[in-house]
């Protein structure tokens, strides 16, 4: 699931994913209000949101995403994350907090990495070598 108000970019993190063989993305919004909806219809195992999106920001959607999904990975891309905003986004329910520039590798890297920590990723993916590089 992606939630980034730019439809290039979303556009762009969908092929990455896809392209990387192992995502598959469910839906897309634009603005945080759609979002929460659609990630408890949908159920995805990894949730992707954008700290700016009109309507209700990244930071004020991770507890009603961890609340309608709580197996569900969640992510919160920023233009300039830190160490505090990681700290707070972490404390909000988020998984990862990562760069909007990271590279699409980097990023598919990163996901799997901690998804695989999930007994949902470890039971499909369990006679597959997945190539985590640090």
């Amino acid at each position: 699931m992606l939630a980034h108000d730019s439809a290039k970019q979303r556009a762009a993190l969908t092929t990455a994913l896809h392209s990387s063989g192992w995502f598959h993305v469910v839906g897309e919004v634009a603005a945080g209000d759609d979002l929460v909806p659609l990630v408890e219809a949908t159920q995805p195992d990894s949730v992707i949101v954008r700290l700016l999106l009109p309507r209700m920001n990244g930071l004020a959607a991770l507890p009603h995403l961890r609340r309608v999904a709580p197996s569900s990975v969640v992510t919160l891309m920023s233009v300039t994350p830190s160490e505090e905003l990681e700290a707070i986004a972490v404390a909000r329910g988020a998984d990862l907090c990562i760069e909007e520039s990271m590279p699409a590798e980097a990023l598919t890297q990163r996901l799997l990495r901690v998804m695989s920590r999930t007994e949902w990723f470890r039971c499909s993916a369990n006679s597959v070598s997945v190539p985590l590089t640090p």
